[in-house]
C-alpha cells in the first residue's frame, strides 16, 4: 500500500500569477492499482484530515467514515477487523485488504510529504496541522 503525493508542478506554471498551492497529486496505489487515477488531483491538507479521523475513529472501534477524495465522488469504504483494514468500491470493482500497521504507515508517508511540500511554499501552519495528526497517529499505533 502507497499513498502518492506529488507536487502539480503544471498548475504552479501555468497559474503562476495566483497559483493553486493546495492541490497536489494524490492517490492510492496497491496491487498494481491506482485509485481513483494516478493523475488525480485533489488537496491533502484536507482530504489528510479526513483520513485521519475515520482511522482514529475506527481505532477507537468505531465504524469510522472511509477514506474520501475532496474533488470527486470517489470513496474507499473501509472495515478494520483483527488488524486487517479492508478498504473497497464497489463501483470502482475494489477490494484490497491491507494490514493495519502497512496502511498506517503509508498514511503518515503520505501526510510527512504532503507536509514538508507545504513548508516549502512557506504554508507553515497547514504544515503544522498535518504534522500534529501525524504525531497524533503515530501514537495511536505505537510507532
Amino acid at each position: 500500500m502507497n499513498i502518492v503525493v506529488k507536487i502539480n508542478e503544471e498548475l504552479l506554471k501555468n497559474n503562476s500569477s495566483t497559483p493553486d498551492l493546495t492541490s497536489m497529486f494524490l492517490y492510492f496505489e496497491h496491487e498494481g492499482i491506482c485509485f481513483p487515477s494516478d493523475d488525480w488531483i485533489d488537496n491533502p491538507a484536507v482530504v489528510f484530515g479526513w483520513w485521519f479521523y475515520s482511522l482514529k475513529q475506527m481505532l477507537d472501534g468505531e465504524s469510522g467514515q472511509g477514506f474520501s477524495f475532496m474533488e470527486g465522488p470517489f470513496c474507499l469504504d473501509a472495515t478494520l477487523s483483527d488488524g486487517i483494514l479492508e478498504l473497497s468500491s464497489l463501483k470502482e470493482k475494489i477490494s484490497w485488504q491491507v494490514e493495519l500497521k502497512e496502511f498506517g504507515l503509508a498514511l503518515i508517508k503520505g501526510m510527512n510529504c504532503a507536509s514538508r511540500i507545504f513548508h516549502k511554499m512557506n504554508m507553515k501552519e497547514v504544515s503544522k496541522e498535518i504534522e500534529s495528526n501525524m504525531a497524533d497517529l503515530k501514537f495511536l499505533l505505537k510507532e
